[in-house]
């Protein structure tokens, strides 16, 4: 260790004489592209705290968070920092406190860098719960930010460690929000199946699989055995707990084909094979 860390400024030194000054390099040859190591502090929460500078204001506290699907800046430094308009003035009505999400020109860590991120303005209440017992933070950094890298955390030298990859993340933010808002797509079942049995399944039901109400004559279930007042428990390795997982069921199956078939009969299960056909 010592080997190296002796020979380091000279090393660095040849590679810039080894490199004419107006050769362009390629982005992921750069000397910015390179790992870079950043001080953590580890709170006794067990939350890592990192410094980081916003539109080059700073550096400010923050919460170190890779599963948070969005960045959050506290409104203090989203002013300080000229995210918010000098002349911004807060809605009326602000879910939880929340401003908006608004375009963050750069967060710098060291010497890594990401720009035009959005972040949530917010004075958030776990952050705010966590400042109060650890020391003031002014948000929390996670997901759009980190996922540009891949990280490192040296526990015992208290550093990370980041080094930049090629990976795009999309808006999490915008994809959870379409998630929760638009409706979903409707759920069309159409099996080309048949096993010749009407089901039912009241909502209150709460037992495993469907009730046969009925069995049709000549049908693969009444060749089986099926008869009227059974439950239908699995088809074919799957379960039918719902009429919707009997479609499922159904449409996964080639027909015509035997397959395996779970029934309760007379309170006992029985393995009744039955065979799938095409039907209308």
């Amino acid at each position: 260790m010592r080997f190296r860390l002796r020979f380091l400024p000279l090393l660095f030194m040849l590679a810039f004489i080894a490199t004419p000054a107006h050769s362009a390099a390629p982005p992921s040859l750069s000397f910015l592209d390179r790992p870079v190591i950043i001080p953590i502090e580890v709170v006794r929460s067990g939350h890592i705290a990192i410094r980081a500078k916003i539109n080059g204001h700073g550096p400010y506290r923050f919460i170190f968070d890779t599963g948070a699907p969005s960045l959050v800046i506290s409104e203090q430094v989203a002013r300080d920092a000229k995210i918010l308009a000098s002349d911004f003035q807060r809605p009326f009505f602000t879910p939880l406190g929340n401003l908006g999400n608004h375009e963050v020109k750069s967060i710098t860590l060291g010497r890594a860098a990401q720009l035009n991120l959005n972040a949530d303005i917010w004075n958030h209440p776990t952050v705010e719960i966590l400042s109060r017992s650890f020391g003031r933070f002014e948000g929390l950094i996670g997901f759009p930010f980190f996922a540009h890298y891949q990280i490192t955390i040296d526990y015992k030298t208290k550093t990370m460690t980041l080094v930049p990859c090629t990976f795009q993340p999309e808006d999490t933010q915008e994809k959870m929000t379409a998630r929760l808002t638009d409706p979903a797509p409707a759920k069309i079942w159409a099996a080309t199946e048949s096993l010749g049995i009407q089901i039912s399944k009241a909502k209150t039901d709460e037992s495993a699989g469907v009730v046969i109400e009925s069995v049709l004559p000549g049908s693969p279930a009444e060749a089986a055995g099926f008869t009227p007042g059974d439950r239908l428990l699995t088809l074919d390795g799957r379960w039918t707990d719902t009429i919707d997982d009997c479609y499922a069921a159904l449409s996964a199956v080639e027909t015509p084909r035997k397959v395996p078939a779970t029934v309760l009969h007379n309170g006992k299960e029985l393995q009744m094979p039955v065979k799938v056909i095409p039907g209308i």
